[in-house]
């Protein structure tokens, strides 16, 4: 009797630290959703440095100089892009300003008889639209502003979380199995081994679509004379680290270039645009992701739609990574499957992306 009530207050008492559990996760979302973001994307940055940091190891650079430089040139980088980016953005405010009105006047005179001609609005109109959301652009602009300084600490925290990462790679491993099980250490190790590969692989791979992107479209825009060509492009390739986002940024910083010297220029650069997006999404992409990662195109689409529809911009960034993560998981869990069918059959990851032996 002792016996069964010692086993139902267990039940129960389980029972309990499961509720108040889901009560933290659910009144804690927001801040548990950040936590998430900050050390994947720290992860993700180490997975990238990583690979620099041990080929200069054995030249006897510390890992923490690599990593530091790596930061230094980053910022530095994006520092003269910004500074690049300046002119364009003051130079084509300032030719719109100026030309703004004519050549939506020349559009829609144009485009007169037609329903879009009908339908499209004044200049004067549009100013005086402009004039009344004007109050909502300061608001907007001031909680930008407000919230610059919780993403200048989430950024610290992001640097200081992938320096850990990189300069002590066993640490977070060793984290890790001091959580596990014994008889667990090998399965999850492999199981660690074949998401860390398949991850640095799609770094890399984002490295290769962004500068696929800059180099051919910033080559097409100067071949049409759009100006600020390369600045343009150098911040779309930047920018395509977040999939299809970023490229429309810098289709608009294009667009707004293009306006510039006339219409059929904007018409030109759109059928760039698509052209180059064509080749990106729809060749390149499946071609690094199927050999990169053995994730099919449809499925890394897919979860850059429920990314985008939970999270965002955020859930667009992360979207492929977690995909990936879930893919491995799903693998191994097909395998213990297929082994408790068939024991015969291997039940981990050991045919995969040749880990066998290698550490986490």
């Amino acid at each position: 009797m002792n016996y069964t009530h010692r086993i139902g207050m267990q039940a129960w008492l389980s029972l309990l630290s499961l509720g108040l559990i889901f009560w933290f996760i659910i009144n804690n979302s927001v801040l548990l959703f950040k936590l998430l973001a900050i050390v994947l994307g720290a992860w993700l940055l180490s997975l990238a440095i990583r690979p620099i940091a041990d080929r200069l190891a054995r030249w006897q650079i510390p890992r923490g100089v690599t990593t530091v430089s790596v930061f230094i040139v980053s910022v530095g980088f994006l520092v003269l892009l910004g500074t690049l980016l300046r002119p364009v953005i003051l130079a084509e405010t300032a030719e719109l300003r100026q030309r703004g009105p004519t050549l939506w006047q020349t559009v829609a005179h144009q485009a007169v008889g037609t329903q879009l001609g009908q339908a499209a609005p004044t200049a004067q109109s549009m100013v005086n639209a402009a004039s009344a959301q004007w109050e909502t652009v300061v608001a907007t602009a001031v909680g930008t502003v407000a919230g610059l300084g919780g993403l200048l600490l989430n950024l610290l925290v992001l640097l200081f979380l992938t320096y850990f990462l990189t300069t002590d790679p066993t640490w977070a491993s060793n984290l890790l199995w001091s959580w596990l099980p014994q008889h667990q250490h090998a399965r999850v190790r492999v199981l660690a081994n074949a998401i860390t590969q398949r991850l640095t692989r799609w770094v890399w791979a984002q490295v290769a679509l962004s500068l696929f992107f800059a180099i051919v479209f910033s080559a097409g825009l100067w071949f049409m004379g759009i100006p600020f060509a390369f600045t343009i492009g150098m911040v779309g390739g930047v920018l395509t680290i977040v999939p299809y986002a970023g490229g429309l940024i810098g289709a608009a910083l294009a667009v707004l270039s293009a306006l510039t010297l006339g219409v059929s220029s904007v018409i030109w650069v759109l059928l760039l645009f698509m052209l180059v997006t064509i080749v990106q999404t729809h060749l390149l992409a499946p071609l690094l992701y199927g050999r990169a990662m053995g994730l099919h195109a449809a499925l890394a689409l897919l979860a850059l739609f429920i990314g985008a529809e939970l999270a965002g911009i955020v859930g667009v960034l992360f979207a492929v990574p977690v995909a990936v993560i879930a893919a491995v998981i799903l693998h191994e869990l097909q395998g213990a499957f297929n082994h408790a069918n068939d024991p015969n059959q291997p039940s981990d990851l050991q045919s995969v992306d040749g880990l066998d032996g290698m550490e986490a």
